[in-house]
């Protein structure tokens, strides 16, 4: 596997678009920074440092895709595939080299991310403190590397599957923001307060309140919530989410979660690229 690494590195190294995605890395670290620094200081507000730190998984889940459908495309139209498995290689050690790969680009975007983030952090706004507890930002360390793995794994099992360039970018780059958008959306909806203060009408038509409450309308119940609880707990946009917002109740939860995520892509991945014709 090592001489199919090597080939891997040579290529990657050389590619134009490997470099725009990590510049595009190291841009969203110091737009994240500055963004929030300049928010805080309009509200008055302190800028804890964490708050925006685990966002390198948002930005692997756009850049990734992109990496792996044009790097392993590539590899189908020059016919690098073929030429591995013709030289003895076996299927399933092409496939976990390119596994790997994707694993270690998806750290180098979410390095590079983290480098530039909290380089400028400390530069601009060196007596921030944090909002989490060591232990608790510790645990998410873990998540992130868990979800990186299953995000990784995802999109190489996408990219072996789809040997069009342009269409393994498109169905890669859809499903890289629906991960971010629907994270999102699940959060938002299911942090929607439950109940809702009574406004009473006063003196020159204001509204003051009555010391009651009412039942929130737009607060999801029922199945629905069920629904949007299930997603946010055993997907990959609500995983990342989580991780991203530092809204992770259950760490561990996202540790098993995220590890069978990554397993069953791989499964898939392996055996649809055993299936294919690779002339």
């Amino acid at each position: 596997m090592g001489n199919i690494l090597r080939a891997w590195a040579r290529s990657i190294c050389r590619d134009w678009l490997f470099w725009a995605e990590t510049a595009f890395a190291a841009w969203g670290g110091g737009f994240m920074v500055l963004n929030g620094v300049e928010a805080c200081r309009e509200k008055n507000a302190a800028f804890p440092w964490d708050s925006g730190a685990f966002n390198c998984l948002m930005i692997a889940s756009i850049v990734l895709p992109v990496f792996c459908s044009i790097t392993l495309g590539r590899e189908y139209g020059c016919g690098g595939m073929r030429n591995k498995t013709a030289v003895g290689h076996g299927r399933g050690r092409v496939y976990f080299s390119a596994l790997l790969v994707s694993f270690m680009a998806a750290l180098w975007f979410a390095g590079v991310y983290l480098l530039c983030y909290l380089g400028l952090f400390l530069a601009l706004a060196p007596e921030a403190e944090m909002s989490r507890e060591p232990g608790y930002l510790l645990a998410l360390a873990v998540c992130s590397l868990i979800v990186l793995l299953a995000l990784a794994a995802f999109f190489t099992a996408l990219a072996m599957l789809i040997q069009s360039q342009a269409w393994g970018v498109t169905i890669g780059l859809a499903a890289g923001f629906l991960f971010v958008i629907a994270g999102w959306f699940a959060s938002l909806l299911l942090h929607t307060p439950e109940f809702l203060p009574l406004y009473a009408s006063g003196t020159d038509n204001l509204s003051l309140p009555t010391g009651e409450m009412t039942i929130n309308p737009a607060c999801p119940q029922g199945a629905y919530r069920s629904a949007l609880e299930f997603f946010y707990n055993y997907t990959l946009g609500g995983m990342v989410f989580q991780c991203s917002s530092l809204d992770a109740g259950k760490p561990w939860l996202i540790i098993l979660n995220a590890g069978v995520t990554g397993a069953l892509a791989t499964l898939a991945g392996v055996r649809g690229f055993y299936r294919k014709d690779l002339r």
